[in-house]
């Protein structure tokens, strides 16, 4: 996710995760800033966000989620983080736009009833049909029969953008506009696609596109990368990490080459 970030031209990509495993990830992705986080055995807690949010200034946005793990301390991180973001001072060179959340951050989220209540930035969600069951109460099955409903429907009562993933995404604004891609490649299913998605999106936030429209952007060069993976590769081979490969490429798209 964040290489993602780093490879949709944000320019300045900040890691924050847990100090345990910190000093893994500088030696597997230097090109970044690392924010080492406290933590619980590990996970991610409230210590954890409130140390985040005091990090944040000058931050253009938000990527939550990717994992962080779903744990009781991690579900305290998430509703801490969140509740902190509106009272933050983000007015030292920048001003966050909006709040990236996927993986468990989504699940984190379903377990708190009525969280956009307490949220004035604009969010933008990424769940897969199975998160996004979780968050409206159904089965994976009643989302899959109508994804453009359901990706509408939480869009406009959360005030969130809303990006179903599958077999031609859905990106619902509350406002009731609906993007549908093209796109269905079996290769986009591979376990951390999402996480290159939610980076990508995070990173065009930062460069100034609203949020709607840089999650349709990102669905489009998330899919246009994993066309050229399947072709290389073939569906069934190409990994996540082929995506990041082929993304300077894709990028290239967005500035007319």
């Amino acid at each position: 996710a964040a290489e993602a970030a780093a490879r949709s031209g944000a320019g300045l990509v900040v890691l924050a995760a847990a100090e345990s495993i910190q000093p893994l990830l500088v030696h597997g992705l230097p090109d970044v800033v690392h924010e080492p986080l406290p933590s619980t055995d590990g996970t991610l807690d409230g210590d954890a966000a409130r140390s985040l949010l005091a990090a944040l200034a000058g931050a253009d946005s938000l990527l939550v989620g990717p994992g962080i793990s779903l744990t009781v301390e991690s579900e305290e991180f998430v509703r801490t983080l969140l509740a902190g973001l509106d009272q933050t001072g983000l007015d030292e060179g920048g001003e966050l736009r909006a709040v990236v959340l996927d993986a468990d951050a989504l699940n984190a989220l379903a377990a708190s009833p009525g969280w956009h209540e307490r949220l004035s930035l604009p969010p933008v969600l990424t769940p897969h049909a199975g998160e996004m069951a979780r968050l409206i109460g159904t089965t994976t099955e009643e989302v899959q029969r109508d994804r453009l409903h359901h990706a509408t429907e939480y869009a406009a009562a959360t005030g969130s953008v809303v990006v179903l993933k599958g077999a031609c995404t859905v990106v619902a604004a509350p406002d009731g506009r609906a993007r549908i891609s093209g796109a269905a490649n079996a290769m986009l299913a591979t376990a951390g696609t999402g996480d290159v998605l939610a980076g990508l999106i995070a990173g065009l936030v930062a460069q100034g596109l609203e949020p709607f429209d840089a999650a349709s952007a990102g669905v489009y060069l998330h899919a246009e990368s994993g066309r050229l993976v399947a072709e290389g590769y073939g569906a069934a081979a190409g990994l996540a990490q082929d995506l990041l490969r082929l993304m300077p490429e894709t990028r290239r798209l967005l500035d007319g080459g």
